[in-house]
């Protein structure tokens, strides 16, 4: 699977969080499917995991589909 991580910045007026740099991302029975439930285990520079419960969306006006864990958003090139 291809995938770019999605940017996600929700400070305007406050001072951003020191973030931990991604490293590593596995997802777990991932299917092109829009709304399909799965897993993503998130690997950070500083070496903790987070296992996400993410959602498999897909957008018909683009036609482009992602992967959101609310904490970390994949968009994904291919499958």
């Amino acid at each position: 699977m291809k995938y770019n991580i999605r940017k996600m910045d929700w400070a305007k007026r406050r001072p951003s969080d020191e973030k931990p740099t991604i490293i590593d991302v596995e997802v777990e029975n991932l299917k092109p499917e829009h709304n399909h439930f799965c897993q993503m285990i998130v690997t950070y520079q500083n070496g903790d995991q987070q296992t996400l419960f993410s959602r498999v969306l897909y957008n018909e006006k683009t036609g482009k589909w992602s992967l959101d864990g609310m904490h970390v958003v994949l968009d994904i090139i291919e499958f």
